[in-house]
């Protein structure tokens, strides 16, 4: 039987070609955005989850209460961890990761600057249990100066030679002791997975910190007091999550005193949530966090465009049930059941989501590279080794087969054979109105994807073309990677400026943009109590920064190098301004008592952004870089160098040559600032280009489906276009009298895609803290372009229609 139903299907298929092209071509688009969407879904949901221990491993974070709130950040005590595991029995293992600013790694003539890079404990491998493809996990990290490189950082350094036991000479700008001994590689790991939150280069032994018992380094390691730890911990099976951390505060007690715990407290985030759920926490070592609002909208995509090439099948299957009704009544005479009917009809179905699953896995192969472009991913597609996915793409298949062949062959096979055979089937039944509701679902879906395509466009247009406060295009921010640097910064300037190209140099602590962090304080008015201090951020700049950032300077005056009194100076934004002393804040004191630094206001600067547009600009407070680059609560870090555009590679050449005069130990690491700004949307823009394409392919089924639908309705009312003509009817009476139809069911779908179109993007961009206002032309506009494009659809066969001989569609009448 199931054969027989096979044979009846491809004799369809090859009857009806463009028909069968149509299901095919709209159900393999379908599936293979599905399947691409469904590997980006994947991979997202499964960060992390990939050790062997995932389930167990949590990582430790610090809460800290201050009069303004609760912040949370991933820095905790060093003694913490190995204390759990001590004083805990369930904390099975602990391992600490602590990373400083950047590391310059020499082997003979290659030199690099790594930054992301940590010094880890010996158990690091007893929790994560990465691949080491060279030495032994176990002893990896027992000596000092022990270093375990990735593979691609091995190949770097050393080639295709074995690394193991070999030397490697490192400089850090934190440890300079370093530089006093060599370091020997004793591992070599795979490469970090990108599905990790952890993202290094190389790990080095945390023994290594150990030997340097002259230094701040002791004091540092074994103090409750300090911090600038990672930790992570390992719990047994069974573990009771919340037993164990009701007895955190009597731990801190014991070790930190009574009053400890109501300032700094500290909780386990399980492995799984650090991706998605810790937006909130600062300090925290994360390759990319994870927007969970943007993969449920993606799934959302799939599921829509899907359901709009299930919708093609069952359009076209119920439209041509009148062309099949006789082959109907004809299997009941000779005694076909219902039921056999059906099986036929859910079989043709079946067969074609079958192939379309075959064209979307070529499909997928050829645009895999294009998707990982676009998503900025490492996605493999293998079946193989994917046995969910592979699982997936079938059930998805059977489930796209049996919900585009449901309805269809109920409906085929309910027909009564007297009428059937008679002709009397008529289309303006029940099913031309589940047509019309299924051609109103499509194009509602894609009108909606529409409207959020040109919302998130307009949004990222914003974040890219607002006034940010400053000029930020020509400017070239160089990194500072070696104290001679900071000490001779003024020498440096000098220098950079002999170039003709170069218009402005300025140093800073900061940059807006930056990937660092801008240091916290906590600042008040003179003669104010620590409890009305506020949290502010700080900056320390020289007197060239406003001028080549072109900062606007609304009050009092700039920072004077010739004027000593000005090493004890500040500016602030006008939010720090409002916050410390309302309107009137020049020649004012500003105080930071923790740094027992004392500020003399001497000018006030219009806001400027120096975070993305996601988060409200917040008091700053900018204090003058004195020669040494040493300020009272800040060093210098950077550079920020005005570049003439007209020779922009010759300013660039010539400070490559001041900064290897100057710092021949460490490469230059010199990027454009509106780069790095850039970088703060790049998920925003990810999602805008992701929701493009994806409107664009919905809106491109949709209108396949509604190509073959009005070729069918057309060849349907040939007879009737025929005598219309014959009575005078125009072409242009004829194309509308098909095209509204269709029409007016586009209209409705604008109308139903609106309110919720509106509502999706409204709460997407309360994200934004400076965000564009949905304008009622953006729904005009994806309605237009629906209705545009639909009309285009049907216009091809209503004109094939209009412009046909009447002599040969009434020629059997």
């Amino acid at each position: 039987m199931l054969k027989n139903y096979l044979k009846i299907a491809l004799r369809n298929f090859r009857k009806h070609k463009i028909y069968t092209f149509i299901n095919i071509f709209g159900l393999a688009i379908g599936i293979a955005c599905c399947i691409l969407i469904l590997l980006y879904v994947q991979d997202e949901l499964n960060f992390d989850r990939f050790y062997s221990k995932a389930d167990r491993i949590y990582r430790i974070v610090e809460k800290r209460i201050t009069p303004e709130g609760e912040n949370h950040v991933a820095y905790t005590m060093p003694l913490l961890g190995e204390t759990l595991v001590k004083d805990f029995p369930e904390v099975e293992a602990s391992a600490r990761f602590f990373q400083g600013w950047r590391l310059t790694v020499k082997q003979g003539e290659n030199r690099h600057i790594v930054r992301n890079y940590y010094f880890t404990d010996a158990s690091f491998f007893d929790i994560f249990d990465f691949e080491l493809l060279k030495g032994d996990p176990q002893t990896a990290f027992s000596e000092p100066n022990s270093v375990v490189l990735t593979e691609s950082e091995a190949n770097s350094l050393f080639g295709d030679a074995n690394p193991l036991g070999k030397p490697l000479k490192i400089d850090a700008e934190d440890f300079a002791a370093f530089g006093e001994v060599p370091f020997y590689v004793t591992g070599v790991m795979r490469d970090v997975p990108h599905n990790s939150h952890l993202d290094f280069r190389l790990l080095m032994s945390a023994a290594t910190l150990d030997r340097f018992t002259d230094s701040w380094i002791p004091g540092w390691l074994y103090s409750w007091n300090s911090g600038g730890f990672v930790t992570y911990v390992l719990l047994k099976e069974g573990h009771d999550l919340t037993a164990l951390e009701a007895q955190f505060p009597a731990l801190s007690e014991k070790y930190r005193g009574k009053e400890a715990w109501k300032e700094q407290q500290f909780y386990l985030q399980p492995l799984s949530d650090i991706h998605f759920y810790s937006t909130h926490i600062a300090f925290e070592e994360h390759r990319s966090e994870g927007e969970l609002t943007y993969v449920y909208v993606l799934a959302l995509i799939a599921f829509f465009i899907v359901l709009i090439a299930c919708i093609n099948y069952m359009n076209l299957a119920t439209a041509r049930s009148i062309n099949r009704a006789k082959e109907v009544g004809l299997r009941k005479v000779v005694g076909a059941m219902k039921r056999q009917l059906s099986g036929q009809f859910l079989s043709e179905s079946m067969l074609t989501s079958v192939i379309a699953l075959l064209i979307a896995i070529v499909l997928v192969e050829l645009l895999l590279p294009q998707f990982n472009t676009l998503a900025g991913k490492q996605l493999a597609f293998d079946l193989t080794a994917n046995k969910i996915l592979l699982g997936g793409m079938i059930g998805i298949a059977l489930l796209i087969g049996f919900i585009s062949g449901s309805y269809p062959s109920l409906y085929l096979s309910k027909f009564q054979p007297v009428t059937a055979l008679k002709g009397a089937i008529s289309s303006t039944t029940g099913a031309s109105r589940l047509r019309r509701v299924l051609v109103v679902t499509q194009f509602t879906l894609s009108i909606i994807m529409i409207i959020a395509t040109l919302v998130v466009f307009q949004q990222l247009d914003y974040m890219q073309t607002k006034q940010l406060g400053f000029n930020q295009e020509q400017l070239a921010v160089i990194d500072i990677n070696h104290d001679d640097v900071q000490t001779n910064f003024m020498t440096i300037k000098t220098e950079l400026l002999r170039h003709p190209a170069v218009n402005g140099v300025a140093v800073s602590s900061r940059v807006p943009g930056d990937w660092k962090h801008f240091r916290r304080i906590v600042a008040l008015r003179e003669n104010d109590s620590e409890e009305a201090g506020q949290t502010m951020f700080f900056n320390g700049i020289d007197e060239d920064f406003l001028e080549t950032y072109q900062i606007e300077l609304l009050q009092g005056r700039n920072f004077d190098r010739n004027l000593a009194s000005d090493s004890a100076a500040v500016i602030l934004n006008e939010t720090a301004a409002r916050a410390l002393f309302n309107d009137s804040p020049i020649g004012n004191i500003v105080c930071v008592p923790k740094s027992k630094f004392e500020g003399n206001v001497i000018g006030v600067v219009r806001d400027f952004h120096f975070h993305s547009l996601h988060s409200k600009i917040e008091p700053m407070v900018m204090g003058f870089m004195p020669e040494g680059g040493r300020h009272a609560v800040h060093g210098i870090d950077y550079f920020t160098l005005r570049i003439n555009a007209a020779n922009m590679q010759g300013a660039v050449a010539h400070a490559t040559q001041v900064h290897e005069q100057f710092d021949p130990i460490n490469p230059i690491e010199l990027d454009f600032l509106d780069g790095w700004l850039d970088k703060k949307y790049e998920e925003d823009t990810r999602a805008g280009n992701i929701f493009g394409i994806a409107a664009a392919l919905a809106i491109a089924i949709a209108c396949v489906g509604l190509f073959g639908l009005s070729a069918f309705m057309a060849e349907q009312r040939t007879k009737e276009i025929g005598v219309r003509k014959v009575l005078g009817a125009s072409v242009s009476n004829i194309i509308l009298l098909l095209s509204k139809d269709f029409s007016w069911l586009v209209v409705i779908s604008i109308l139903l895609a609106a309110p919720v179109a509106y509502l999706v993007m409204n709460n997407w961009l309360a994200d934004f803290a400076y965000r564009i206002d949905i304008h009622w032309w953006v729904f005009l506009l994806a309605g237009g372009l629906a209705l545009l494009i639909s009309l285009l659809t049907i216009s091809y066969q209503a004109i094939k229609a209009a412009i046909a001989n009447p002599v040969e569609s009434l020629r059997y009448e």
